[in-house]
């Protein structure tokens, strides 16, 4: 999920100038505009969660789902993508990447709880793991770019 998180984070901003002949304004109302919908997003999940108690599984399932989804639409355009099709790939994106990391996050630890006596070690190592893959994530999006 942090893969994901940071290829479409570092390959928005070359296609965008590239492809749509965006500035930096542009640029930053479209991240602006993905960090709204990602807010939205997060304060909706204690609401759904209230509403059903064990949405944190199919969340992860559906965001997972809906993530690789978008890279699907995303890619199967090519360099003929539309901006219509771009801005709602990236808002759709902006609104599955926190709900499947929160609901993955929440459910590791309540996994983590039952077995591992030690559980914040196995965290630290998930989020090491996160760190690495949004490390690597660039030098792939920029060597798919190009």
């Amino acid at each position: 999920i942090a893969f994901s998180f940071s290829v479409i984070e570092t390959i928005s901003v070359p296609l965008c100038i590239a492809y749509y002949d965006w500035g930096v304004l542009e640029t930053n109302l479209l991240f602006a505009a993905g960090a709204l919908v990602n807010l939205v997003t997060l304060l909706a999940l204690p609401w759904a969660s209230r509403l059903l108690p064990s949405i944190d599984r199919w969340l992860v399932l559906i965001g997972c789902y809906l993530l690789l989804g978008t890279f699907a639409l995303l890619a199967a355009w090519g360099k003929a993508l539309p901006l219509p099709m771009f801005v709602i790939g990236f808002a759709s994106f902006n609104a599955n990447f926190p709900a499947a990391r929160t609901s993955l996050v929440t459910l590791y630890s309540k996994l983590m709880d039952k077995w591992v006596s030690n559980m914040a070690t196995y965290m630290g190592y998930m989020m090491s793991m996160a760190a690495i893959a949004r490390i690597g994530g660039p030098f792939f999006a920029t060597q798919t770019f190009h």
